[in-house]
């Protein structure tokens, strides 16, 4: 790199750490990517889908879709490196730089479907009519229209950034996201994934005490058995939360009181492997993906692959605790 491209580079954008931080997003962006995928195999061989299950199969969704940024994120830090390319304009930059608006999609819907999970998991606590009402249906068609949304609003960024932007104005051309995104929309993305994280952990917070509450209530029987499988969803569904606190909610706050570029890198690197081990542990905790894995490892191929047999029995049907 010659030194006047290297003028256009902060001095941690020139340094080795830099070059090292894009391999190691690359690489940490394949973590999710292919547990993402083992995942949702798994679960696509499962017939009958609780609503739960339909809100876990978006949560991979939308893992897969951040894996995916962080690794073209990664290549793009290479890219810019290798070829030594000057500042370009922001518009250039949210069409050229797909991380983006994988990272705008896989942040936006991955926090509004915890919202939705932990929401749903309250009103199965509170109100089981308010539960049976929203049904897997309308929870399909719900997640549907939100990554619809996602896709829509990202159209909008760069609509406006095209006509309200001076595009003679120049970023770095790593594309990052508070430099691309126009006006404050950025800050306003962080504040609300912040807000839904923390609204999702007190909603938790409150299904789980119910939870404990409900226990010493008189419950019907018809009533009881299905309730005892809700305790079970808002125990799976409270690991989920905790880790995101651990690897989400708790490193987005600290980010906002240090400016250190090194140290930010490093924490955002955390962030896919925390969703990874969310989606690893509710796998661990949930019978019927725990069955599937039992099946595949003993040779029973429970997905239905062309290359994959699938060896259910047709005569014994098999109980399975939810």
């Amino acid at each position: 790199m010659n030194e006047e491209v290297q003028q256009n580079y902060t001095a941690y954008e020139r340094s080795e750490s830099f070059t090292k931080t894009a391999w190691s997003m690359v690489a940490v962006g394949f973590v999710p990517l292919v547990t993402g995928c083992i995942i949702l195999l798994l679960v696509s061989s499962i017939k009958h889908k609780r609503k739960e299950l339909i809100f876990f199969t978006a949560l991979c969704v939308s893992t897969l879709i951040l894996g995916g940024g962080y690794t073209a994120a990664g290549y793009r830090r290479l890219y810019v490196l290798s070829y030594a390319e000057y500042f370009i304009s922001p518009f250039d930059c949210l069409v050229k730089a797909v991380h983006n608006i994988m990272f705008e999609i896989g942040e936006t819907t991955s926090a509004l479907v915890m919202l939705l999970l932990t929401g749903d998991q309250l009103a199965s606590m509170i109100s089981f009519k308010w539960y049976l009402k929203f049904t897997s249906r309308k929870a399909e068609l719900l997640l549907v229209l939100i990554y619809t949304l996602s896709c829509v609003v990202y159209a909008i960024l760069m609509l406006v950034s095209l006509l309200i932007t001076d595009q003679n104005t120049r970023i770095s051309p790593f594309c990052y996201q508070d430099e691309a995104m126009p006006g404050n929309f950025y800050k306003v993305h962080c504040d609300f994934l912040l807000v839904a994280y923390y609204i999702s952990f007190v909603v938790c917070l409150i299904a789980l005490l119910c939870r404990k509450f409900m226990k010493k209530k008189n419950t019907a029987a018809g009533r009881l058995g299905q309730m005892i499988k809700q305790k079970k969803v808002v125990h799976r569904v409270s690991v989920i939360i905790f880790f995101r606190s651990i690897f989400q909610m708790i490193p987005m706050t600290l980010l906002s009181f240090t400016e250190n570029e090194g140290l930010i890198d490093n924490m955002w690197l955390a962030h896919p492997l925390g969703l990874t081990l969310e989606l690893i542990l509710y796998s661990a905790f949930d019978q019927e993906i725990r069955h599937c894995v039992k099946r595949l490892c003993t040779g029973q191929a429970c997905i239905d692959l062309p290359f994959v047999p699938c060896c259910r029995s047709t005569t014994n049907t098999e109980t399975i605790d939810k």
